[in-house]
This record gives C-alpha cells, sequence and structure tokens, in this order.
C-alpha cells in the first residue's frame, strides 16, 4: 500500500519533468535532472489531482453499463421484452462509452500538458482538453492513429524481443537443472528471470518516455493551431 502510493507520487512529478524535458529539449536548451525533477515537483500534486478526477469521470459510465446489464439480467427474469429493452440500451451504452473513453484519454494527455506548460488548473485543464479535440478533430484523430500504429509496431518488437531474450534464459535455466539439479535450477532460473525482467522493464521504460514526448509534441501542434471561428462572427476584412 505504502510503496503504491510512493510510485505513484513518483509517476505524478515524472510526468511534469518528462513534459518540460521534451519541450526544452525540442527548443535546443540545456536541461538537467535537477531541473525536470523541480519542474515535476512544482506541478506534482495537480497532475495527482488531474488523474483522480479522470479516474472517476471514467468509472461514471462503467456504473452505468453494469446497471443496464442488470436490469436485462432481472428483467430477463419476467419479461423479455424488458430484458431486450435493457440490452439494446446496454448495447449504446458500450458505444457511446467507448468514444467517451477514447476522448478522455486523448483529453488527459492534453491536460496534463496544459498543467506542466501553462500552470493550468485541474478541472479547466481537463476541459479545455476536450475543446481542443473538438476545435482540432482531425489533426488530433490523425497524431492518435499514428501514435496507434507505432504503438502495434512496438508490441511486436516487444514480443519479438521477449523470444529473444527468453530462449537464453530458458536454456540458462536448464543449464542449471543439468548442473545443479533442481536447487541449481532455482537459481540459474532466478538469474534469468531477473535479466528477461530487467530487459523488458528498460524497453517499456524507454517507449512511454516516446509517448510521453510524442504526445507533448503534438499538444505544442495542435495548441498553436488557431481556434474556430465562432458562429455567426465575421470575419475581419483583409
Amino acid at each position: 500500500m505504502v510503496l503504491g502510493f510512493v510510485l505513484f507520487v513518483l509517476s505524478c512529478i515524472a510526468t511534469g519533468g518528462i513534459i518540460r524535458a521534451a519541450v526544452e529539449h525540442d527548443m535546443d536548451r540545456e536541461y538537467k535532472l535537477g531541473t525536470a525533477w523541480r519542474a515535476g515537483y512544482v506541478t506534482g500534486w495537480r497532475i495527482a489531482g488531474l488523474k483522480l478526477l479522470t479516474f472517476l469521470l471514467a468509472i461514471v459510465p462503467g456504473f452505468l453499463i453494469g446497471a443496464l446489464v442488470l436490469g436485462a439480467v432481472v428483467g430477463a427474469m419476467s419479461s423479455a421484452a424488458a430484458a431486450v429493452g435493457f440490452g439494446l440500451l446496454a448495447a449504446v451504452a458500450i458505444l457511446v462509452s467507448t468514444a467517451f473513453w477514447l476522448a478522455l484519454g486523448v483529453a488527459f494527455q492534453f491536460a496534463q500538458r496544459l498543467v506542466v506548460l501553462e500552470d493550468g488548473h485541474v478541472a479547466q485543464s481537463l476541459s479545455t482538453g476536450f475543446r481542443l479535440i473538438r476545435w482540432h478533430f482531425k489533426e488530433v484523430a490523425f497524431g492518435w492513429l499514428i501514435l496507434i500504429a507505432l504503438s502495434i509496431a512496438v508490441g511486436i518488437a516487444f514480443a519479438i524481443l521477449a523470444v529473444v531474450v527468453a530462449i537464453p534464459a530458458a536454456a540458462l535455466g536448464f543449464g542449471g537443472w543439468a548442473m545443479g539439479g533442481m536447487t541449481g535450477a532455482i537459481v540459474a532460473g532466478s538469474f534469468a528471470a531477473v535479466f528477461l525482467l530487467g530487459i523488458l522493464l528498460v524497453a517499456a521504460g524507454a517507449y512511454s518516455a516516446y509517448s510521453s514526448v510524442y504526445w507533448t509534441l503534438l499538444f505544442r501542434n495542435v495548441r498553436g493551431l488557431p481556434a474556430p471561428a465562432a458562429r455567426g462572427a465575421i470575419a475581419p476584412a483583409a
């Protein structure tokens, strides 16, 4: 419990540091670890609040879907029409909730950068994140699809890496068993497992940092686009 809380706090601090570092690196400025820590520490609690708010918003549709599914199950005991009605409502709720969860995930990424880069408040930043999606839907959707394609490619690469690393790890464990029986297998297998886990954790950490930088650059590009003119507004003369 305590370890989980500590890791959560550290992740919130690291988020701000990585976001700020991506911007400074993009502008060819020197950025040190101490500066990154201070940048993350300043915004860490707001990032934590943003994560909590996003989690609460994400579970609301889940409760609604669960209630509709329960209604379909209970309705099936008394009326087939009621079961079908609740089932259709649950299906629609799942589709709408899926779209909401996708938008919430993107808005959350933008909101983190609004908190870190523009000193935004939690609820206001999340609201602005949704507005950015609505204002620049094509650009955001295109950037999101690129990241999905990259994630699929990285997932395939991870699977290949896991197999490549697992083969010598398994050979090491088998060699330990051949030389020392069960005790040798346990000792050698432990070293092999630590080695395999270490390689995968480093690879996962590298991808996590890359995806954070990608979201930061996408946010800056989208943020730099002009906001759409208000409906009914008259464009100024050239």
